[in-house]
């Protein structure tokens, strides 16, 4: 595989994975051809394509009020999307039941 340019945020470095157990993850894991790569400083282990966004999402300004909400792997859109209304406001984003699209309804008037 052709080496890529990226830009990387300061002080953030590749290491190229290798070995037999890494082939073995990697054959497991065909949605990611170019493989994987590990992040230092930060120790990780990411899709190669993570390093596209990698300076991006380092510069990402968040601002006191927003709301993240994080779930595990294959959990669900459709199951998490509606916790975020009770925890926001939910006139301002006017929140919409993701449980069926296109309803119209707000997640508090379905209650």
């Amino acid at each position: 595989m052709a080496k890529q340019e990226f830009q990387l945020s300061e002080g953030v470095t590749v290491e190229e994975l290798s070995g037999p157990i890494y082939e073995t993850f990697k054959a497991a894991n065909p949605l990611y051809p170019d493989g994987f790569i590990k992040l230092q400083p930060y120790n990780q282990m990411l899709p190669r394509m993570y390093l596209n966004w990698e300076k991006k999402i380092k510069e990402f300004e968040t601002k006191q009020d927003d709301v993240w909400v994080a779930s595990y792997p294959k959990c669900g859109k459709q199951f998490m999307s509606p916790l975020k209304c009770p925890i926001s406001d939910i006139d301002a984003i006017g929140c919409r039941n993701d449980m069926d699209p296109g309803n119209g309804l707000v997640y508090h008037e379905q209650l």
